[in-house]
């Protein structure tokens, strides 16, 4: 039963996690022009790349869409607000979320009850 419950709850989150990146990827740009092509393959072509991909905890604010990849699932950018005196601004940082961290430990525990 223990099992079963992991497995379902391990499918839930990746079945959402595809979902969310489809729908980001798709409806991310509405308009889309042919001079834009160029720079959009060699953005892509250096995103795959993963020497220049910001790691876990660093800023991303200027970068959002660049976050390398964890254990499992890719790093997202969350953004915070930070006050400096009386200013007001918006940082951002690579993290894990939370339900990666649930799916990740799941795996994991996964992985333990078969090993052996």
């Amino acid at each position: 039963m223990k099992v079963l419950v992991i497995f379902a709850v391990l499918s839930l989150v990746i079945f959402s996690n595809c979902s969310a990146e489809t729908d980001e990827d798709f409806f991310g740009e509405e308009s889309f022009e042919a001079d834009d092509i160029i720079p959009f393959i060699a953005k892509e072509q250096v995103r795959k790349d993963k020497e220049n991909c910001i790691g876990k905890h660093h800023e991303c604010t200027d970068d959002r869409d660049n976050c390398c990849k964890g254990k499992l699932f890719r790093y997202q950018c969350q953004c915070f607000k930070v006050i400096d005196g009386k200013k007001e601004t918006k940082r951002c940082a690579c993290v894990t979320p939370l339900h990666y961290k649930m799916a990740e430990m799941a795996v994991s525990v996964f992985k333990k009850m078969f090993k052996n």
